[in-house]
């Protein structure tokens, strides 16, 4: 949490990071090139899922914040491009009031409530956040099918882990 602090008063706040790329956050103490590169990266993937100007419900905020949740706490891995990307979205949807971010029972009955639009964006969250560290773990995948199959949707898992390979073979 102190590193976290250090980078964003480096950098200028939430803003600041929203803007910065890999080679300004290179410069920040105890940052190296794979954590700006993870950190450019998630804030990145952040600008495109959350273009300015998208407007959510607070219910939809919170979905998103609990669909990262739920992958770091299916893990059990507080990974750092999990991390980057929880602050990223946070940055990029604003930080909703959300009570226990690492409930994904809760977050699962709440999902199909939201409007359509909102669960496309919350599933391709949850999808992105479970490939997001290289891997599509067990747990991750039993979450995904959770979460589409609470939309009334089929989870194809072929199609994440494709994503999956496509984006290990950019690296």
């Amino acid at each position: 949490i102190r590193r976290a602090q250090a980078v964003l008063d480096g950098i200028g706040g939430l803003a600041g990071l929203s803007r910065a790329c890999a080679h300004e956050l290179r410069e920040l103490p105890g940052i190296g090139d794979a954590s700006a590169t993870a950190l450019a990266a998630a804030i990145e993937l952040a600008r495109v899922l959350f273009p300015d100007g998208l407007q959510l419900s607070e219910s939809g905020r919170a979905a998103v914040l609990r669909a990262i949740g739920g992958s770091i706490v299916r893990t059990g891995d507080l990974h750092p491009d999990l991390t980057a990307l929880l602050r990223a979205a946070r940055a990029r949807v604003g930080d909703a009031p959300v009570e226990a971010l690492d409930d994904t029972r809760r977050f699962l009955d709440e999902l199909p409530r939201l409007p359509a639009a909102e669960q496309d964006l919350v599933l391709q969250v949850t999808a992105i956040a479970a490939i997001l560290d290289g891997k599509l773990a067990p747990a991750e995948r039993r979450l995904l099918g959770e979460a589409f199959a609470a939309c009334g949707r089929r989870f194809e898992v072929r199609r994440v882990a494709q994503c999956r390979n496509e984006a290990a073979a950019q690296v």
